[in-house]
């Protein structure tokens, strides 16, 4: 009995070991549960390791600057120029002083978009004269056997409209206003000293000379050669109606048929 005594202070003596001991490992385990769930709640790399703050780059520089990606979109690089001729048939003859004849146009395009254009042009008409003119005496020493000849000088602005501008080949519409200026001569032998004008320099005496506003309506189809500013080739037929009612030439209308190129 006496041993059992003897025996129970080392019995409690385990028994506070064991105990302290629990509450250290439960202590540990709790921090560090604590612990992982702080990591797994931080980005990582794909080794493990807490990813670093992200570093921003260098600044691209803007549209126009050296090294710059992106070009700039200048006005001039939606003007293209345009050449063309035909031949320009009669509607309204007036009194007399027109007949069918050559033009010839130059002008510059601007391309508001891919449907959308404004034309603005010079246009030359050289529509003959000789027999379609009433009252011309073809057997005079003054009048050569043409007779007398007439032009149109225009200036027109106009917008144009593609009806597929996404395609190769487009139908247009093109129309607009502007300002004529005709006039009549006669052309003359060479030699004839009572010419008002010589056939050298048929302008500089104008039997008759207008001017008159003017709108032009009509349509025609492009084929586009290549995609720099729209290059392409195209034929049209205009309708131009000259306000010149009221003048020596009469009311006067023609229909310039062209083929052209535009680049």
């Amino acid at each position: 009995m006496l041993a059992s005594w003897k025996r129970f202070p080392s019995f409690i003596m385990c028994f506070l070991f064991l105990t302290v001991s629990c509450q250290l490992v439960a202590q540990i385990s709790t921090a560090a549960v604590a612990a992982d769930s702080a990591t797994a709640a931080e980005p990582v790399h794909s080794g493990g390791a807490a990813a670093e703050p992200t570093q921003q780059g260098p600044e691209l520089p803007q549209p126009g600057q050296p090294g710059s990606p992106f070009p700039v979109d200048h006005f001039w690089n939606h003007i293209s120029l345009e050449l063309a001729g035909g031949y320009s048939p009669v509607v309204n003859r007036g009194t007399g002083y027109y007949g069918p004849g050559f033009t010839a146009t130059v002008g510059a395009v601007y391309l508001l978009n891919s449907r959308w254009a404004i034309l603005a042009e010079g246009q030359v008409l050289g529509q003959h004269g000789g027999d379609y003119l009433y009252g011309c005496d073809s057997s005079s020493q003054d009048c050569a056997t043409d007779g007398d000849a007439s032009y149109i000088f225009s200036f027109q602005l106009s917008p144009l409209i593609y009806l597929r501008p996404h395609s190769t080949t487009s139908p247009f519409l093109v129309g607009g206003a502007g300002y004529y200026h005709l006039g009549t001569h006669e052309v003359c032998d060479s030699g004839s000293t009572s010419c008002p004008s010589s056939s050298a320099n048929p302008f500089n005496s104008d039997d008759i000379s207008v001017n008159a506003a003017g709108f032009s309506a009509g349509a025609g189809v492009r084929h586009q050669i290549s995609q720099y500013k729209k290059s392409e080739i195209y034929v049209d037929a205009r309708y131009n109606h000259i306000a010149s009612g009221g003048s020596a030439l009469g009311q006067v209308s023609v229909l310039p048929i062209s083929v052209g190129v535009r680049w």
